[in-house]
């Protein structure tokens, strides 16, 4: 199930089940027990390195997933694709195992946690893309904001981008204003058109460092930052915008600033990202 550690370590962390401490561990060593789809992929002589590494440069300019790039490109078939898949453990195994493995709960408690967090979120079994959005309407109560599905949206993306470019480690959290609202770093970028959004993304100094050098090293460039970062996920947005609804946008320069407050204005929406190395909040307001 795509992205289940994110939002069930916001389960687990909003109802003071593990401590920030303990998830930040199981989510670095559930990834002792998952394999990456592109490595499956190689190791089985699928596909060769080249062949993963340019799925991975079309993912900044497609938002697919790398098995669907890969059979468009002819590099696999359907059937060699769903077989891999198959063999891939999924994030919620991962992320049980790790937290089993390190006692913070146990294999009953994790059956009633996970029955009780699907209750209580409304979750849905399967996580397509469109149930994402679905839940993350429910997980940050946006059902009576106009513009619910417009953010849901760009947040399902930015997420889906942070778990291909950046890392998987890091879960949904809430956001405390009055322990929050000052960040040492702020880039924002504004997306003009007919649907007109501005989003910001604010965190502390060494946070925004550490997500820079994950995203460069992912992407295999030197001095890139969060900045480019947020090139990319608007970019992205706009294509998928146009391809959807033939809107139009354009980007803005970004702006980048230091010690700033988060605002809680009406209608704009607060959605932080808890990293194992830090959190980073996500801004973003229709106008």
């Amino acid at each position: 199930m795509e992205m289940f550690a994110q939002l069930f370590g916001y389960y687990l962390l909003n109802n003071d089940i593990i401590s920030r401490e303990q998830l930040n561990e199981a989510l670095v060593n559930k990834n002792i027990y998952k394999s990456k789809l592109g490595s499956l992929f190689t190791d089985a002589g699928y596909m060769t390195k080249e062949q993963a590494e340019y799925i991975h440069t079309e993912q900044k300019h497609f938002d697919k997933k790398f098995g669907d790039i890969a059979v468009f490109l002819g590099f696999l078939t359907r059937a060699q694709m769903e077989e891999l898949v198959k063999r891939q453990e999924q994030d919620d195994t991962a992320l049980y195992d790790a937290l089993i493995a390190k006692g913070y709960i146990t294999s009953s408690e994790h059956k009633n946690l996970l029955q009780t967090f699907r209750q209580e979120l409304g979750l849905t079994d399967e996580l397509s893309d469109k149930d994402l959005v679905r839940d993350l309407i429910n997980i940050y109560e946006l059902e009576g904001n106009e513009y619910k599905d417009i953010y849901a949206d760009y947040v399902a993306l930015f997420v889906r981008n942070a778990i291909r470019f950046v890392g998987d480690d890091f879960a949904f959290s809430s956001f405390n204003p009055e322990k929050e609202a000052f960040q040492e770093c702020m880039v924002s970028q504004k997306i003009e058109g007919k649907l007109s959004l501005d989003v910001e993304v604010y965190g502390a100094v060494e946070t925004f460092e550490e997500f820079s050098r994950r995203y460069s090293e992912n992407i295999g460039a030197n001095s890139v930052g969060i900045g480019d970062f947020l090139d990319l996920q608007n970019a992205l947005y706009a294509s998928n915008r146009f391809a959807s609804d033939n809107l139009k946008v354009t980007l803005s320069s970004r702006i980048s600033d230091t010690d700033r407050n988060i605002t809680t204005e009406d209608k704009k929406v607060v959605i932080p990202l808890s990293f194992t190395f830090g959190k980073i909040y996500l801004c973003v307001i229709k106008k």
